[in-house]
Protein backbone atom coordinates (compact mmCIF):
# COMPACT_ATOMS: atom_id res chain seq x y z
CA UNK A 1 0.00 0.00 0.00
CA UNK A 2 1.41 3.65 -1.12
CA UNK A 3 1.73 5.98 1.43
CA UNK A 4 0.61 9.59 0.37
CA UNK A 5 2.06 12.76 1.97
CA UNK A 6 0.30 15.88 2.01
CA UNK A 7 1.62 18.62 -0.35
CA UNK A 8 1.24 22.11 0.16
CA UNK A 9 1.14 24.96 -2.43
CA UNK A 10 2.99 27.39 -1.66
CA UNK A 11 0.83 30.05 -0.38
CA UNK A 12 -0.34 27.80 2.50
CA UNK A 13 2.46 26.25 3.18
CA UNK A 14 3.68 30.37 3.35
CA UNK A 15 0.77 30.49 6.06
CA UNK A 16 1.94 27.65 8.27
CA UNK A 17 5.57 28.64 8.28
CA UNK A 18 5.53 32.60 8.12
CA UNK A 19 7.40 33.19 4.66
CA UNK A 20 5.95 35.39 1.70
CA UNK A 21 5.89 33.86 -2.28
CA UNK A 22 8.31 35.93 -3.10
CA UNK A 23 11.15 34.59 -0.36
CA UNK A 24 10.63 30.91 -1.31
CA UNK A 25 10.92 32.34 -5.09
CA UNK A 26 14.07 33.54 -3.75
CA UNK A 27 15.13 30.81 -1.99
CA UNK A 28 14.40 28.01 -4.38
CA UNK A 29 17.09 30.11 -6.90
CA UNK A 30 19.28 30.30 -4.00
CA UNK A 31 18.75 26.42 -3.04
CA UNK A 32 18.16 26.87 0.90
CA UNK A 33 14.83 25.53 0.28
CA UNK A 34 13.56 23.99 -2.73
CA UNK A 35 9.77 22.34 -3.51
CA UNK A 36 9.51 18.90 -3.12
CA UNK A 37 7.84 19.91 -6.43
CA UNK A 38 6.56 21.86 -9.02
CA UNK A 39 3.75 21.28 -11.29
CA UNK A 40 4.47 20.68 -14.62
CA UNK A 41 1.28 22.23 -16.09
CA UNK A 42 0.84 25.58 -13.72
CA UNK A 43 4.49 26.04 -12.69
CA UNK A 44 3.21 25.41 -8.58
CA UNK A 45 5.61 25.01 -6.04
CA UNK A 46 4.35 22.08 -3.93
CA UNK A 47 6.03 21.61 -0.31
CA UNK A 48 5.51 18.98 2.39
CA UNK A 49 4.81 19.37 6.18
CA UNK A 50 8.72 17.41 6.45
CA UNK A 51 10.47 20.66 4.95
CA UNK A 52 8.16 22.90 7.64
CA UNK A 53 11.15 22.59 10.23
CA UNK A 54 13.45 24.05 7.76
CA UNK A 55 11.61 26.83 6.50
CA UNK A 56 11.19 27.33 10.29
CA UNK A 57 14.67 27.62 10.80
CA UNK A 58 15.63 29.76 7.72
CA UNK A 59 12.85 32.02 8.39
CA UNK A 60 14.30 32.36 12.06
CA UNK A 61 17.88 32.80 10.85
CA UNK A 62 17.38 34.95 8.32
CA UNK A 63 15.07 37.40 10.79
CA UNK A 64 17.74 37.90 13.04
CA UNK A 65 20.38 38.98 10.03
CA UNK A 66 22.24 35.78 9.18
CA UNK A 67 23.72 36.20 5.83
CA UNK A 68 22.61 33.59 3.56
CA UNK A 69 26.36 32.22 3.71
CA UNK A 70 25.79 31.17 7.20
CA UNK A 71 22.39 30.20 6.78
CA UNK A 72 23.69 27.78 4.17
CA UNK A 73 26.23 26.60 6.51
CA UNK A 74 23.65 26.07 9.88
CA UNK A 75 20.69 24.01 7.90
CA UNK A 76 23.20 22.15 5.44
CA UNK A 77 27.15 22.16 6.71
CA UNK A 78 28.87 20.18 9.53
CA UNK A 79 27.47 20.96 12.76
CA UNK A 80 30.72 22.33 13.93
CA UNK A 81 30.81 24.78 11.59
CA UNK A 82 27.19 25.73 12.15
CA UNK A 83 28.19 26.23 15.41
CA UNK A 84 30.86 28.36 14.69
CA UNK A 85 28.40 30.15 12.12
CA UNK A 86 25.91 31.27 14.66
CA UNK A 87 28.99 32.17 17.65
CA UNK A 88 30.09 34.69 15.34
CA UNK A 89 27.17 36.30 14.09
CA UNK A 90 26.01 36.77 17.95
CA UNK A 91 29.45 38.39 18.28
CA UNK A 92 28.85 40.60 15.58
CA UNK A 93 25.32 41.66 16.54
CA UNK A 94 26.74 42.18 20.86
CA UNK A 95 29.27 44.14 19.21
CA UNK A 96 27.41 46.41 16.83
CA UNK A 97 25.44 46.73 20.14
CA UNK A 98 27.56 47.85 22.27
CA UNK A 99 28.81 50.42 19.18
CA UNK A 100 25.41 51.76 19.34
CA UNK A 101 24.98 52.25 23.07
CA UNK A 102 28.49 53.80 23.09
CA UNK A 103 27.83 56.57 20.59
CA UNK A 104 24.05 57.33 22.04
CA UNK A 105 24.78 56.82 25.72
CA UNK A 106 25.86 60.54 25.58
CA UNK A 107 22.98 61.83 23.81
CA UNK A 108 21.17 59.82 26.46
CA UNK A 109 23.21 61.61 29.22
CA UNK A 110 23.11 64.98 28.44
CA UNK A 111 18.97 64.57 28.20
CA UNK A 112 18.70 63.89 31.35
CA UNK A 113 21.22 66.02 32.76
CA UNK A 114 18.92 69.33 33.34
CA UNK A 115 22.49 71.22 35.07
CA UNK A 116 24.17 71.05 32.26
CA UNK A 117 23.83 74.51 29.67
CA UNK A 118 20.82 75.83 29.03
CA UNK A 119 20.90 73.98 25.44
CA UNK A 120 20.95 70.95 26.70
CA UNK A 121 18.28 68.45 25.17
CA UNK A 122 16.61 67.94 28.85
CA UNK A 123 15.86 71.78 28.98
CA UNK A 124 14.73 71.64 25.45
CA UNK A 125 12.11 68.88 26.43
CA UNK A 126 10.80 70.74 29.26
CA UNK A 127 10.25 74.31 27.39
CA UNK A 128 8.68 72.52 24.70
CA UNK A 129 6.25 70.56 26.71
CA UNK A 130 5.75 74.32 28.75
CA UNK A 131 4.60 75.69 25.37
CA UNK A 132 7.46 78.30 25.28
CA UNK A 133 10.41 78.51 22.41
CA UNK A 134 13.45 76.61 23.51
CA UNK A 135 16.41 79.53 22.38
CA UNK A 136 13.41 82.38 24.14
CA UNK A 137 15.79 83.76 27.24
CA UNK A 138 18.64 81.72 26.22
CA UNK A 139 21.01 84.84 25.81
CA UNK A 140 19.83 86.37 28.55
Amino acid sequence: MAVFEEVLMMGAFGRLVGLMPSAFRFYDDCGVLQPTSVDPATGYRLYTLQQERRAVLLRDLREMGLPLSAVRIVLDGPAQEASLALRDHVQSLEAKARQRLDTRAPTCQRALNPHRTSGCLWSIVVTVKNDTHPLEGASQ
